[in-house]
């Protein structure tokens, strides 16, 4: 018996109703590949200043005069969000052909199927899809009209800090590799990179491996 797949613009609004928490936590999941190594941060709209503080201290050899004097600092850093938006005009029924071709649940039992649903999920995952291929590519273009361009990704921020010297070999943030990294001396480039790590790198590198 054959099924014939028809949505109207009142089913894929009600389906929105109904799974509005679950829609809007698809995107999250389709870009989980890169999420799970961040912590959220919820709540920052526009640009907020956050500090990190720097300095040292060690135990040494008793002597009653000796003093450190040597400053703790706080360093400002500014975190940017940019608004985004999303509106897209499209067939439902096309968009149903396309996602009951990815099901697998065939013939009668697809009657218990929210294909509304379905198309709806679909899309908000590719939301998601786009945000985790551009994580680290992105460049901020008002003008621009992709993913791509709605903020600036890892690889972005880091040419940034670089160019402006707060990332470097001399302040000891940066490591430079000078030679290309081949199937031959891949495992020797790793090693070195983890041997001029700090202490809490390597820390962190250790425990990940041993679970």
């Amino acid at each position: 018996m054959a099924y014939e797949l028809k949505i109207n613009d009142a089913e894929l609004a009600k389906s929105a109703v109904t799974y509005r928490k679950e829609l809007l936590i698809m995107p999250v999941i389709a870009a989980r590949a890169t999420l799970q190594h961040m912590s959220a941060r919820p709540g920052v709209a526009g640009r907020e200043v956050v500090g990190e503080l720097s300095g040292d201290i060690e135990l040494a050899p008793y002597n009653a005069t000796r003093v450190d004097d040597k400053d703790v600092t706080v360093k400002s850093r500014t975190l940017e969000t940019f608004l985004g938006s999303v509106i897209k005009r499209f067939d439902p029924n096309s968009a149903a052909k396309t996602v009951y071709g990815s099901l697998i649940t065939q013939g009668e039992a697809l009657a218990s199927v929210d294909i509304a649903q379905q198309v709806l999920y679909f899309l908000a995952a590719k939301l998601g899809g786009a945000l985790n291929k551009s994580i680290w590519s992105a460049k901020r273009n008002e003008g621009g009209d992709t993913t791509a361009a709605l903020f600036n990704g890892f690889d972005t921020i880091t040419a940034d800090e670089i160019t402006a010297t707060n990332i470097s070999t001399a302040k000891g943030n940066l490591v430079e590799i000078g030679e290309a990294v081949t199937k031959n001396n891949a495992y020797d480039v790793l090693t070195s990179l983890y041997a001029a790590a700090s202490d809490e790198l390597k820390e962190q590198a250790d425990r990940k491996s041993v679970v």
